[in-house]
């Protein structure tokens, strides 16, 4: 008995594999898919059924019970119902016999057990543990002995003393073993289905990825990095200054698998496949100097890599771009590894151009058109020329008398501080000559900046300064274009991080919380919120996440995108419109006028908002930043700002397809958001 009943569980197990073609081919949730699996769990249960151990005719007993409750459990009450039908109409019209209708009582309770705990788990069959499962069997067989009553046999000697000791734990145990194949399998084709969705996911952002991305494999340069090693190098920057040619092999080990379109426009090439392969011969001379560092830092172990340099296109020109990578720990991980390369081409060369008009002012500093001043030290008396007067504004007759009172009266407080301490070590002479940056108040109330320059011309038999002469050089348009190079440069360092903010993101909560507080922490914005249209009756626009000092502000706050005066703000305006709105004096907008008062106190001078289109068939979400400045949103923070909510666009829609394919496909978990990687 005991080996009939062994071969019989055995038989049915390697049945229930065939669950793994089943679902390959449908869904579980699909109705075909259910009907499938009920017809090959009521196969099982056949098979079990012929091979029955038989007390006496008509009164057979075997592991149908096993498949069916597994497979209530595991599919439901439509795959119970049709495996059920299966053996009921086995044991009736070819079995038969005296135990027919007990046969046919067991396997209802078979499968109503099973229905009955997939409904107490509420279908989270996953979550359910051994002792869970082990229960589960045990209550369908003990249920099945109960039923045994009702055969014409000798309950106590044949069922209770001669079958329930072997039936009752063997096929206990096959439920629960049947059970984890069964969950097994679930869990590896939802797997296996999630793991090509995000394979499908990542390719789709690959593609129409505004950053260029290259796929490299870095085995062999991992292989020989291994070997210089091995070989006795230990430090890699050192070998390759004295071997400058290992640079050029090293870098032809690259090869790369895999480019975005991105990166075919980026280098100005024709095709993907004139990026495949090796990478060196768009190196310049700065592209190698950069990827010295690059090796060091998969020498040192380093997790990523990032840095910048210019490298060299097709048609011969130049682009700079911002490298980002991750440094491979393992060979199987070196064989694809995601590289970015972030265009800075005209970031550079903005800054390039004021650099150079920077150079262009300190080469004539010395030169014509300069104010000069001569001063008495003892007496206080000076004497400046008509351009020192016109720097500021006035013309020399204006200022007369001049005295050094005159300069006192118009340069700042703090930079007269500096200028007198510059003064205090040229007469201690413990410096030869005088200079100094210096705001000066111009006659319209502005802040204009003067080079101070001056010796100490006349010296008294103590050595004592008695008369100094000098020049103010005006420096204003110098001192703006290194304000301007700072703020590029900030923009660019921002963008960089916020980018990297996406990247982390767990769901659109987080992706717009962390948008906001980024936003606020990288940029300092007053205010940073997000919002989403809704499609309900009065046409809301719903903030979803908001940060910053002035958060205050979103109390009560309300905007529509109908066409009502709550509807003709700014972001009821882009959502219509789908065009960035930038505001630079919200007190004077007439369509702000319905959130004017509380702008005013939060102090919020200039807004910018910025359309977030997760679809072109729906309307976008808003992008609403505020400044206190009033010279906020200039045109690179604005394009700045448009590449962002673009990236954010792009995240959000990854996100969102992740989600809707997981709740159309059953198990899993979210991943994260990925933009440009």
């Amino acid at each position: 008995m005991f080996l009939t009943l062994a071969q019989n569980v055995g038989l049915i197990l390697a049945a229930a594999l065939m669950q793994r073609f089943i679902r390959d081919r449908w869904p579980a949730s699909s109705r075909r898919g259910q009907v499938m699996s009920g017809l090959l769990f009521g196969a099982a249960a056949v098979m079990a059924m012929s091979l029955a151990y038989t007390l006496q005719s008509g009164v057979i007993f075997d592991a149908r019970t096993v498949v069916l409750s597994t497979g209530a459990l595991i599919g439901g009450v439509l795959v119970g119902a049709v495996s059920g039908i299966i053996a009921i109409a086995y044991r009736v019209f070819i079995v038969g016999g005296v135990g027919t209708w007990v046969g046919v009582a067991v396997i209802v309770t078979a499968i109503a057990v099973g229905c009955v705990a997939r409904y107490a788990c509420r279908g989270r069959v996953a979550a359910l543990r051994y002792w869970q499962l082990l229960a589960l069997g045990l209550a369908v067989h003990v249920l099945g002995v109960l039923w045994f009553a009702l055969l014409p046999v000798d309950y106590l000697n044949d069922i209770v003393l001669g079958l329930a000791p072997v039936y009752v734990p063997l096929l206990t145990v096959a439920t629960l073993v049947m059970a984890l194949i069964l969950r097994e399998l679930d869990a590896i084709r939802d797997y296996e289905r999630s793991l090509l969705e995000s394979r499908a996911r990542v390719q789709y952002l690959f593609e129409n990825a505004g950053v260029a991305i290259y796929d490299e494999d870095l085995t062999d340069l991992l292989k020989a990095l291994s070997a210089l090693r091995d070989s006795g190098v230990s430090d890699i920057r050192r070998y390759l200054a004295e071997w400058p040619d290992e640079i050029d092999h090293l870098a032809s080990l690259i090869r790369v698998v895999q480019v975005n379109p991105a990166a075919v426009a980026l280098f100005a090439v024709k095709s993907r496949t004139e990026l495949l392969g090796s990478v060196h011969h768009f190196f310049s001379d700065d592209a190698r100097r950069m990827f010295v560092d690059e090796l060091e830092a998969f020498w040192t172990g380093q997790d990523a890599f990032q840095s910048e340099a210019t490298f060299i296109r097709s048609d011969g020109s130049s682009v700079d771009a911002v490298i980002a990578m991750p440094i491979p720990q393992t060979p199987e991980a070196a064989r694809h590894v995601p590289v970015s390369l972030l265009d800075m081409t005209s970031v550079r060369g903005k800054e390039r151009e004021l650099q150079r008009q920077k150079q262009r002012l300190e080469e004539v500093i010395w030169g014509t058109d300069a104010g000069t001043w001569e001063w008495n030290i003892v007496t206080g008396e000076t004497v400046f020329n008509e351009r020192w007067a016109n720097i500021v504004g006035y013309t020399l007759e204006e200022l007369s008398p001049t005295t050094i009172e005159t300069w006192t009266r118009l340069a700042h407080p703090e930079d007269l501080e500096r200028s007198n301490e510059a003064l205090s070590r040229v007469f201690s002479r413990e410096t030869t000559a005088y200079e100094c940056d210096a705001r000066m108040r111009h006659r319209n109330g502005e802040w204009v900046w003067v080079l101070d320059r001056g010796i100490v011309v006349e010296w008294d038999a103590d050595g004592h300064p008695l008369r100094m002469s000098g020049t103010h050089i005006d420096i204003t348009a110098r001192k703006r274009a290194e304000g301007r190079a700072a703020h590029l440069a900030g923009l660019r360092d921002a963008l960089l991080r916020c980018h990297a903010e996406l990247l982390s993101a767990d769901g659109e909560d987080d992706l717009f919380s962390r948008t906001a507080e980024t936003l606020v922490k990288e940029r300092h914005y007053a205010l940073v919120w997000v919002g989403i249209p809704r499609e309900d009756t009065r046409k809301r626009i719903e903030p979803v996440a908001a940060a910053g000092e002035a958060v205050r502000y979103m109390d009560g706050f309300e905007a529509l995108w109908s066409d009502s005066p709550l509807g003709a703000g700014p972001a009821g305006q882009v959502v219509r419109s789908g065009q960035p709105l930038v505001i630079r004096d919200l007190a004077g907008e007439d369509a702000f006028m319905p959130w004017a008062d509380r702008a005013a106190l939060q102090g919020l001078r200039t807004m910018m908002v910025a359309p977030v289109a997760r679809d072109d068939h729906e309307r976008p979400a808003v992008l609403c930043l505020y400044s206190r400045s009033g010279d906020a949103f200039d045109d690179d923070e604005q394009a700045l700002v448009l590449q962002f909510s673009r990236s954010l666009a792009l995240a959000w829609r990854s996100l969102r397809l992740q989600e809707e394919r997981l709740r159309a496909g059953g198990a899993g978990r979210p991943g994260r958001a990925v933009i440009d990687t």
